[in-house]
C-alpha cells in the first residue's frame, strides 16, 4: 500500500509539473496530452482502484486544453494533500 501511494504522488506532482509546464510556454495541448496520457492520469486512476479510493474533486469543464489541465491539476493537488496525509500516518 506505502508504495502504491508513494507513486500516486509521484504521478499527483507529475500533473503539477505539466501545468507549470503549459504555464511557462503557452503550450496547453502539450500539457493536456501529457495530463491525460497513458503515464499519468490512467496511471492515476488505476492507482486509486488499487487503493480503495475515490476521485470526485475533478470536474471537466471540456473548454479548451488550458481549463481542463487547470481543473485536473486543481482536483490533483487537493488529492496530494490527502496522499501525503496518509503517507506521513504509515510507519
Amino acid at each position: 500500500m506505502k508504495a502504491d501511494l508513494k507513486t500516486l504522488a509521484y504521478r499527483l506532482q507529475d500533473v503539477a509539473d505539466l501545468q507549470s509546464a503549459g504555464e511557462e510556454t503557452g503550450d496547453w495541448e502539450f500539457a493536456y496530452d501529457a495530463v491525460f496520457s497513458e503515464r499519468v492520469s490512467r496511471r492515476i486512476r488505476s492507482l486509486m482502484a488499487a487503493l480503495g479510493l475515490e476521485f470526485d474533486a475533478y470536474y471537466d469543464p471540456d473548454t479548451s486544453y488550458e481549463e481542463d489541465v487547470r481543473a485536473y491539476a486543481d482536483a490533483c493537488a487537493s488529492l496530494k494533500v490527502r496522499v501525503d496525509a496518509l503517507l506521513r500516518s504509515l510507519p
